[in-house]
């Protein structure tokens, strides 16, 4: 994995989440997720974003009690996939991070 872009994964990770080492509870991760969403999509309601994220993470948490920090990144990357379209092999691990940390400053509490 490129470092650049695991050093923007680790930021959005403490920013959403207590000990991501010790698992992202379903509480932490649908405030997470419905913060990501309401900064992608500004029309989205908070009781729309809220209930998405209480949907996904179903799906996203394999039907654990906890998610690993593994599983929120892949959520993050599922998420930026969407987003990052038509970038050259050479140039994927910059587009990814610039793309987290501009998501970072923007779900990051000020």
């Amino acid at each position: 994995h490129d470092p650049r872009v695991l050093r923007e994964l680790h930021g959005l990770c403490c920013v959403c989440c207590k000990d991501a080492a010790k698992g992202i509870s379903k509480a932490e991760y649908v405030l997470a997720h419905a913060r990501i969403e309401q900064v992608l999509v500004p029309d989205l309601t908070p009781v729309e974003a809220i209930l998405a994220a209480e949907i996904l993470w179903e799906k996203d948490a394999k039907e654990g009690d906890v998610m690993s920090q593994e599983q929120f990144f892949n959520f993050l990357f599922r998420i930026a996939d969407m987003y990052i379209t038509g970038i050259n092999d050479r140039f994927l691990g910059f587009a990814y991070a610039s793309w987290l940390n501009e998501l970072f400053r923007r779900v990051a509490p000020r």
